[in-house]
Parts: structure tokens; C-alpha cells; sequence
């Protein structure tokens, strides 16, 4: 897995950089213990998006439509290749609740599996509400994420998981799991959605698209698994 590009500024460098910085606009964060989660294989999880990006797993469905649709079935997968354990299974799961399975008794799934906003409230909140299962959990603006996106470069690691949610509904639809990090203040992230059905995007340049798009005030939801690499 490929580590983060790390540069040592200058002394002035960093005083510029501090001056230009927008404060950023969050509307909802938590943290976790530091030991939350400390068992995600952030490697397993990187080797899983290697392998199943462009190629398929066919052991799970495709939940893709026309316009794509499989980006947060293929994050919960990336999620459980990295040793994130499935919750206990009920006939009527709510959003404590994230499985999927298999076998001689027919397919079995929680709406947190694939769906973006269930799986937001399994490993965050919305509006407060939620497992927050995740080490922690920071919502901003497109366009503050924009102007902060060197702190969001920071805090994630391969693995995490970025979403976005429209403001004016609250409704999360989309989920972007963090890649790589191929140059400084770049992240790619791994999807199965998106115009070319799957591959590999560059995070800046795609919220870049939604705020030219007049989308700046939607929401990215950053959700880290666990604490550092």
C-alpha cells in the first residue's frame, strides 16, 4: 500500500499556508476511542480494491443501474476484506445492524450493505443519530472541504470512507472508499459508480465538478474507520 507523500515546508511556507487557510465549516463531527477499530487491516483493505475495482468480486451482487449505484455495496465489501466483523442477524435489522451472507438458506443483507444513507447511519449519524461505529465521523461543505482538502488529506488513510449527501434533503447518495495517495494533497478513490460504470477518481477534481455544478453547500461526509494508517 502506498503511504502519503509527506513535504517539510519552510517556516514562511507554513505561515502563508496558515493565513490562506478558510475555517472549515462542519456540521456535525464525533470521536471515538483511539483504539476503535484498531484491528482494520488498512493493507487487506487497499489489496481488496486492487483486485476488485475494475474486476468484479461475482460473489456479491451488483446493485448497479443505469446510472451506476454499486459504489456503497462495494465500499461494505471493502470494509469486511479489511476484517470489520458483521453484526449479530435479526428479521427486522435497523441501521445497528450491517451483514451480508450466503448460504445453504438463501441470500441475507442489512439496507446498511448497500445502501448510502443506512450505511452512513451504521458507521456515523445522521443528525446525531446513528451506531457511529466508526473511530470518527466530520461533515463539511463541498466548498469548505475544498478549501480544507489538505486536512482531509491528513486524517484519512486507505480504507476510510468519503460520502457526500445533498443539503437540501440530507439524503446521502454516494460513498467514495479512499484508495491511494499518488502526489501531495492527492486522493483517489476506488468506486463501482460513476460515468464509466467503475475506476479509479481523483477526489479533488470530482468535488471540484459538483461545486462548478452549483452543489458547494452539499455535504462530504468523511468517515474514518480507524485512527491513522
Amino acid at each position: 500500500m502506498k503511504l502519503k507523500f509527506r513535504i517539510i515546508s519552510t517556516a514562511v511556507t507554513l505561515i502563508l499556508a496558515l493565513c490562506l487557510v478558510v475555517p472549515i465549516s462542519t456540521y456535525a463531527t464525533f470521536t471515538n476511542p483511539i483504539t476503535t477499530n484498531s484491528n482494520y487491516d488498512r493493507t487487506a483493505a487497499f489489496d481488496y480494491m486492487t483486485s476488485y475495482t475494475i474486476n468484479r468480486n461475482t460473489a456479491y451482487p451488483d446493485y448497479s443501474g443505469p446510472l451506476g449505484g454499486d459504489c456503497t455495496n462495494f465500499a461494505s465489501q471493502i470494509l469486511y476484506a479489511g476484517g470489520m466483523s458483521f453484526t449479530s442477524r435479526t428479521s427486522n435489522p435497523d441501521y445497528n445492524y450491517w451483514y451480508y451472507y450466503y448460504d445453504s438458506w438463501g441470500m441475507g443483507r442489512t439496507a446498511t450493505w448497500p445502501g448510502a444513507h443506512e450505511f452512513r447511519q451504521h458507521w456515523a449519524d445522521v443528525n446525531g443519530v446513528g451506531k457511529k461505529r466508526a473511530y470518527r465521523f466530520t461533515q463539511y461543505t463541498i466548498d469548505s472541504a475544498l478549501q480544507n482538502f489538505h486536512t482531509i488529506y491528513n486524517d484519512v488513510w486507505a480504507g476510510d470512507i468519503i460520502q457526500r449527501a445533498h443539503v437540501s434533503t440530507g439524503k446521502t447518495y454516494h460513498s467514495e472508499p479512499v484508495y491511494r495517495f499518488p502526489a501531495y494533497d492527492c486522493i483517489d478513490t476506488a468506486e463501482h459508480s460513476g460515468s464509466n460504470g467503475n475506476g479509479f477518481y481523483d477526489l479533488e477534481s470530482e468535488l471540484q465538478v459538483e461545486q462548478n455544478r452549483g452543489f458547494g453547500n452539499d455535504l462530504v461526509c468523511v468517515i474514518q474507520i480507524k485512527y491513522g494508517n
